[in-house]
């Protein structure tokens, strides 16, 4: 968990700048979506964090703990809360499932 963290505030250190603030709609939407399909996870020792990047490719990713970072490009394809709630659920699963910290355990063999 404290490798995702890490990892991830690099990454805010990285997108200084082009981080939408935590007050913006748009952050606020991917928040209040997130949190309440982590609130399902059953992953009490995460630190869920969903942090909005302003950056074109629509993408979005998670790191070990709970770490989620969604690029605006991503918003602009979503229609509705439910296509971006499908969207945060898919990175939530890959958190629960650990999936990211499996592949950063493996950059380092």
């Amino acid at each position: 968990l404290k490798l995702g963290e890490s990892q991830f505030n690099q990454m805010k250190n990285q997108f200084l700048g082009n981080i939408l603030s935590r007050a913006s709609p748009r952050s606020r939407r991917v928040e209040r979506i997130g949190r309440r399909i982590a609130s399902v996870s059953k992953q009490e020792d995460y630190d869920w964090e969903f942090v909005v990047f302003e950056r074109a490719e629509p993408n979005a990713f998670c790191l070990p703990g709970g770490k989620i970072g969604v690029f605006t490009g991503m918003l602009e394809l979503v229609d509705n809360d439910d296509e971006l709630a499908a969207v945060l659920a898919h990175e939530v699963g890959h958190a629960v499932a650990r999936h990211s910290a499996e592949q950063l355990s493996k950059m380092f063999i």
